[in-house]
């Protein structure tokens, strides 16, 4: 009988030292994709605020307006006749870095959109808004 518990006991030990491996390495790697996972949900929340802007006016913010013309109306051409404010404020990206907007004009792209990723130049790891 003491023989049992010692083997489910020793077992038991195994199986915690196994799941508190696998939680510290768990721990390593959700650090490493938890920023570019939050940057692509930011990008995908502010897609939808520049489709819900150009729903409303027509077309997309220009490049000169930029993401700001989400939280203030703009005051440079082609100043929108339907805006209204989308975002209290357009905050950075998760490196600190702000969100890259460029209008493109065509109506088959509209803009890009981009975070500058952890080294805030433009670069393999950036991280970029599929469309």
């Amino acid at each position: 009988m003491k023989f049992k518990i010692v083997i489910v006991v020793a077992a038991l030990v195994i199986v915690l030292l196994a799941v508190g491996r696998l939680s510290i390495t768990s721990i390593g790697k959700a650090k490493l994709i938890a920023k570019p996972m939050a940057a692509k949900a930011d990008l995908q929340a502010l897609k939808v605020m520049l489709d819900m802007y150009k729903t409303e006016n027509g077309l997309y913010p220009t490049t000169q307006q930029g993401l700001e013309a989400l939280v203030n109306k703009p005051q440079s051409s082609p100043i929108p006749q339907r805006w209204r404010k989308h975002l209290s404020a357009v905050r950075n990206d998760p490196w600190n870095h702000p969100y890259i907007y460029h209008y493109i004009g065509s109506p088959t792209q509209g803009y890009d959109l981009f975070s500058l990723g952890p080294d805030g130049v433009e670069s393999d790891d950036d991280v970029r808004l599929q469309r």
